[in-house]
């Protein structure tokens, strides 16, 4: 395999950090989405919905248009 001149590979320290931070992003980002389900769920919200975190509100997403 030829090596990509372009390419800086980290330091094996640095990857191990980072495979952690990488985890421990995804675990949150999993519970995250469990909440804020149960919120709308709480607040009776069905469809899609993005939550405006400026605001603190939920705004709906518009329905995408049936193909002709």
């Amino acid at each position: 395999m030829e090596e990509d001149k372009n390419a800086i590979k980290l330091p094996e320290k640095s990857i191990e950090k980072l495979k952690v931070l990488f985890g421990e992003k995804q675990i949150a980002e999993g519970k995250l989405g469990i909440y804020l389900q149960a919120v709308m769920d709480t607040l009776g919200l069905e469809g899609k919905w993005n939550l405006d975190t400026s605001t603190w509100t939920f705004n709906r997403l518009p329905e995408p248009e049936a193909e002709k």
